[in-house]
């Protein structure tokens, strides 16, 4: 497994179809979440793609989203596909997330975790933060962690 980065404007036609399949699959088909997934966020993001290096099929994928001037990132839209659960991907994808943090030399990382995967964020060092809330149906805290 290997994951690659993308800025938007390198992503194929392709890859884009992929992502937003995967994300609709998962999300809206499977976990029965009606949210508006295209918010307008993925032309300044970040694109991490998690691919089968024998079949370059997309496993996996998250986007990360800096703010410069805050030095605060956002991790956003962690997804993994049914068939490649389990398997530490979206382990590959955080440690990916975390080394781009580092190297753009940001201050905090920060999230929108579903309520049922808090423990996973948590073994990497991010606190929940606040009360929880509803997103699309699906309950959610918001997490951070600092890096300075």
């Amino acid at each position: 497994m290997q994951v690659s980065v993308y800025s938007f404007e390198s992503l194929s036609t392709n890859l884009l179809y992929e992502i937003l399949m995967l994300r609709q699959q998962v999300f809206v088909i499977e976990q029965q979440s009606i949210y508006a997934d295209l918010d307008g966020l993925d032309q300044t993001a970040l694109h991490l793609c998690a691919m089968c290096p024998d079949s370059f099929a997309l496993l996996g994928y998250t986007r990360l989203r800096f703010d410069e001037i805050a030095r605060q990132a956002k991790i956003e839209r962690v997804v993994i596909g049914k068939h490649a659960r389990g398997k530490g991907i979206a382990k590959h994808l955080i440690q990916t997330c975390m080394d781009l943090c580092t190297k753009n030399q940001m201050n905090e990382i920060k999230l929108s975790a579903q309520i049922d995967v808090l423990t996973f964020y948590e073994s990497w060092g991010f606190n929940a933060v606040g009360d929880g809330y509803d997103d699309g149906g699906i309950e959610h805290k918001n997490m951070i962690k600092k890096l300075i």
